[in-house]
This record gives structure tokens, sequence and C-alpha cells, in this order.
């Protein structure tokens, strides 16, 4: 299912989707779109969420056909240009971030839990959203909180209490 079938099966209630970017397997899962396993053997799968199991979705900095803009040299889907493209050798493989599953909030849930300080908004980079999360030393939305700095530097430091911050 891609961006556009969430939005469509939720019946236009769907208010806000996202996808984690940092907790990840080995290989494409069965709901993989066909020729995926194949192209993208190597490849890992990011957990992208709890709500939206049926939900699968790549990221990449090719504006590709079919694919949706995020932000500046960031796209998703595009899924049969990128299979056609990485299968003739003009694209590489790990230049695409995979994600099965997705955070699916109700119409104004997001912006309530904002406020609650349950979730932070940041401006981000192509580089730290495809960023490959395996094996880094700082987990992404640590690292993440640690450069906003101020408030959210502490936030990062408190969720591993006891644990040393390069840089203090």
């Amino acid at each position: 299912m891609n961006l556009q079938e969430c939005a469509k099966e939720s019946g236009g209630n769907l208010c806000c989707l996202s996808v984690i970017c940092d907790l990840c397997w080995l290989l494409c899962p069965q709901n993989a779109p066909d020729r995926m396993q194949e192209t993208f053997a190597d490849s890992r799968v990011y957990m992208g969420g709890f709500t939206a199991q049926n939900f699968f979705h790549m990221m990449h900095p090719y504006d590709l056909p079919g694919s949706v803009k995020v932000i500046n040299g960031v796209h998703m889907g595009g899924v049969s240009a990128a299979v056609d493209k990485v299968a003739t050798g003009k694209l590489p493989p790990n230049s695409f971030k995979f994600f099965s599953g997705a955070v699916v909030w109700e119409p104004k849930q997001l912006e309530r839990e904002i406020k609650a300080g349950c979730w932070y908004t940041a401006a981000c980079s192509r580089s730290l959203v495809l960023k490959p999360c395996l094996q880094l030393p700082t987990p992404l939305w640590r690292e993440m909180l640690l450069l906003m700095g101020g408030k959210y530097f502490e936030v990062a430091q408190d969720a591993y209490e006891g644990d040393e911050i390069s840089g203090e």
C-alpha cells in the first residue's frame, strides 16, 4: 500500500501519516511489490510504525515517475521506475530506504500530542532523513535531538541516563 492508497482507505479521515526512520531488519517483507525482492535483495527494511502494517513504501533522493516529494531532495514512491533504474544499473540500490508499517493519526490527534510534548517537530535535511541507520554510534532520533540543542539536548541526555554524550 502506498501513501495515496493509505489515504483513500482511511475514508478521507487521515490527518497525518509518518514513518519511523531508524528501526530495521534484513530484506523485503512479504508485502513488498513485485520484482522488489529480486532487485533490492540486499536492502534493509525499516519499521515505519505500528498502526498501518499493510503500508510498504520506499524513500529516496530521486524525482522518479510516480514518486511524491516529501522535502527538498527526498521523495517517496515511484516503485516501478526505481526497480527499472536499479535493475539496469542506472541507480544504486543502496540509495533507497524501505519501510513497512506507518504511524497514522486521526484528525487533530498529532497536533494534540505535539502540544502535550509527546512529539517534537524539526526541520530536517536529506542527509539525515536518508541516512542508513544500522550500527550507528547514536540512534538517529537521539542524534536529531542533539543537533537541535537546548531543551532537546536535555531530552536526548535524559533518555539515556548515565550514558555519556560526546561533546559534553
